[in-house]
This record gives structure tokens, C-alpha cells and sequence, in this order.
């Protein structure tokens, strides 16, 4: 079974938040540098990483700590404690979160507001389009590897295997027969 302690459940958030701002700094300052051919450091300064690295921290630790522990506790106290289920859950609170920030949380956005992107509009007087939730959709689907990689480093830091109590007692009392009988 395995076993989480106080500090390092703490130690696991700040982990995993520090995976967060990495892999979300390289998703979005990294790869598309170098997907045009240029040079990272060339482009990108120092304070403009740093900043985003540390805006992108705060966000993931404010969100882990609201949001994911206390569904990670339901999880937790029904025994689902393995990588499996951190992944899970990692998957589907930012695929949730990233859906919710790009529907407006499902209280619209004002009855004269309208958007777009290259392919059509996506909100409409107020109102989502088709084309609009198909986008909210595939950016959500997009970011969620990324709630995957969070959800099991966190996992990681935090928890340790610890044989349940019955094998362990077996194991000892084996032990102490051996000892009687040698």
C-alpha cells in the first residue's frame, strides 16, 4: 500500500508545481522557437523566462492546493493511492480547469461580446459557438498531458510503498518461527 506523510505531500505540490511551470515554460516559450528554427537563447531573455516560470509556478500551486487535494483526499481515503490514479485525476482537473478559463467558467461573457480565431467565430453575442467549443475542446485536450505529467510527479515526491500490515506481521511471525526452530 502505499503511503503519503504531511511533508512530503507538501514537498509533492511544490514538486509538482515546479514540473508544471517547467513543462508549461518550455510548451510555450521553447517549442515554438524551435519549431521556427531559432535559437532559445537568442530570442528568449532570462527575466522573461524567470517571470513566466514563476507566474506559471504560483498557478500551478495555487491550483493544486484548491483543487486537487481535496479530490485527491476522496481518492486517497477510498484507497486509489497508485501513479494510475494520479495521472487520472491529472488529466481530468486541467482538462476541466483549461475548458472552464476558455468557456468563461459557464456565465458567458457579457451579451455584446463577440471573438474569433483564424478558422471562424468562436463566441457570438455572448455566446459560445460550435466552432468555439470545438477550440475550447481541443486546447483543453492539448493542455492535459501536461495535469498528467503534474499529477504523477506529485505522486512520486509524495508517496512510498509500505506492505500492509498483515504481511508484514506474517513475515515476522514466520521470522520468529524460523528462530524457534533452528
Amino acid at each position: 500500500m502505499y503511503q503519503a506523510t504531511p511533508s512530503r505531500a507538501v514537498l509533492g505540490i511544490a514538486g509538482g508545481a515546479a514540473v508544471g511551470a517547467v513543462a508549461v515554460v518550455a510548451l510555450l516559450l521553447g517549442i515554438p522557437l524551435y519549431l521556427e528554427g531559432e535559437s532559445f537563447a537568442d530570442r528568449v531573455r532570462f527575466p522573461t523566462v524567470a517571470f513566466a516560470a514563476a507566474v506559471a509556478f504560483a498557478i500551478w500551486a495555487v491550483g493544486l492546493s484548491i483543487v486537487a487535494v481535496p479530490c485527491w483526499r476522496i481518492l486517497h481515503r477510498r484507497g486509489w493511492r497508485d501513479w494510475r490514479a494520479a495521472i487520472a485525476l491529472g488529466f481530468a482537473l486541467t482538462f476541466l480547469a483549461n475548458l472552464a478559463l476558455s468557456t468563461g467558467f459557464g456565465f458567458g461573457f457579457g451579451s455584446g461580446y463577440s471573438a474569433g480565431d483564424g478558422g471562424g467565430m468562436t463566441v457570438v453575442n455572448g455566446r459560445m459557438t460550435i466552432h468555439g467549443w470545438s477550440r475550447a475542446l481541443a486546447g483543453a485536450l492539448f493542455l492535459s498531458p501536461l495535469g498528467m505529467l503534474v499529477g504523477w510527479a506529485v505522486w512520486r515526491i509524495a508517496y512510498r510503498w509500505c506492505p500492509p500490515a498483515s504481511a508484514v506481521s506474517r513475515q515476522d511471525q514466520a521470522v520468529v518461527r524460523a528462530d524457534d526452530a533452528g
